[in-house]
This record gives structure tokens, C-alpha cells and sequence, in this order.
């Protein structure tokens, strides 16, 4: 965002992305998954998870999490998001539990700025599934200006490679969970900050290689 647009532009600066962070969670396992560094009060963290098993949702074991996205129906892949915000002694790892036989793909960003009252913009996550190509996340429209709309996708059965953000959108994080093919998946997150409310649609992610199954979401953060 310039100078200008916030300028122009009523409500306070857009968020600002802090740091990243991505892991694979091995078959069955119990583990803390590492947040960003340099978390201070406030701060929105989310942590988006992929699995190529239908039961792949992970038992959150830490406090103060919130589910903020599931598929509305939960196939290959499954996924989940989920948030905190942070408190005056901003945590460092997320407890959770993999409760199944296939590896878990965990991408995690953390944002500063973030209305703690309504963080994600008063707007329904929009959901999206398809049966071939890349996570293609849907179309948002923000109340609010100033916002970072975020677009998050899993993809079945691939550990692809040469993940690329959707045109526009910056912060890339992606990881692949590691499996072998048919029991394995691939996360992937990025963002773009949007000045003033008009549907956003984020188009879909590209690859040098991944083409299957795919879930993906859509969210808007409003600013603090």
C-alpha cells in the first residue's frame, strides 16, 4: 500500500504480516507446532492444516484456539484453520495431535494490526472444492477498508513442487507433507491487501508439479 492510498483511504493501515512458519506432522503424532518469532500482544496467528485422510482433523491440545474454517464436507483433502489471538505473553507453539495413519501438511502466519473484536471482518469465510488442478480459493468481499484478504488451499495426494501465489498476492508460505503419493498433501497460504471493499477474487495457485483434489477458503483481516 503507498503513502497515498492511506491517505486517501478512511480507517487505520492495513495489517502487516510478521513471519511464517511451515511443517510436516508425521502419522499419528503428537507435536508442537513452532509459531512465528517476535509475537507481541495482539497479534492474529493462524494455522492452516491438510491431510489426505478423511478423518484428518487435528485435536487442538493448547488454549485459546478457534476453528475458523473446515470444508463442509470433510473428504480428501481434509483441512482446518485455526486462530488465536495472541495474549500479554504471546505463546511460541501450538500443541496438536495428527490423529491419523498419513503425514499433515501445517502452514502458520502470524499478522499485527488485527482488530481483536471482529478479526475476520465481520464476513463469512468463503469455502471452495474441486476435482483436478490447484486450490482456486473464492471470491470475498470486505466490509471494511484497509483489509488483507487471505487465501488459503490444500491439494490431495501431491507433494507438489514450485508453488506460485495467485497473481497479486504476496507472503507465500507452502510446504508439502512429505508422505508417499496417494497418502500425502500439500499446504499453501499468501495474501494481498485490499484499500477499500470490492469483491476480491483470488484466483487460483500454479505449480511445477500438483494436479488433484483440492479445498481452499477464503478470509478477509480487518484492521485494528
Amino acid at each position: 500500500m503507498t503513502v497515498q492510498q492511506m491517505l486517501l483511504s478512511p480507517g487505520g493501515a492495513p495489517p502487516v504480516f510478521v513471519g511464517a512458519t511451515t511443517q510436516q506432522v508425521a502419522a499419528s503424532a503428537t507435536v508442537d507446532i513452532t509459531l512465528p518469532s517476535g509475537l507481541a500482544v495482539n497479534d492474529y496467528v493462524f494455522i492452516g492444516f491438510v491431510a489426505d485422510n478423511i478423518g484428518g482433523i487435528p485435536t487442538v491440545n493448547s488454549a485459546g484456539w478457534t476453528v475458523i474454517y473446515q470444508p463442509d464436507v470433510q473428504g480428501v483433502p481434509t483441512g482446518t484453520v485455526i486462530r488465536k489471538i495472541m495474549g500479554t505473553t504471546p505463546d511460541t507453539v501450538c500443541n496438536i495431535t495428527n490423529p491419523v495413519a498419513d503425514e499433515m501438511a501445517v502452514v502458520c502466519q502470524a499478522w499485527r494490526g488485527v482488530n481483536s473484536g471482529t478479526p475476520e471482518d465481520g464476513v463469512t469465510i468463503v469455502k471452495a472444492t474441486g476435482a483436478t488442478g490447484l486450490p482456486d480459493s473464492g471470491s470475498i468481499t470486505p466490509t471494511t477498508d484497509n483489509t488483507v484478504v487471505i487465501s488459503f488451499g490444500g491439494l490431495d495426494d501431491d507433494n507438489a513442487t514450485g508453488i506460485a501465489a495467485p497473481s497479486g498476492y504476496t507472503n507465500l508460505s507452502w510446504t508439502a507433507a512429505g508422505g508417499v503419493a496417494e497418502s500425502t498433501s500439500t499446504a499453501m497460504v499468501s495474501s494481498k491487501e485490499v484499500v477499500t471493499p470490492a469483491a476480491e477474487n483470488p484466483g487460483a495457485y500454479t505449480a511445477s508439479t500438483g494436479d488433484d483434489q483440492w479445498i481452499a477458503a477464503t478470509w478477509a483481516l480487518r484492521n485494528a
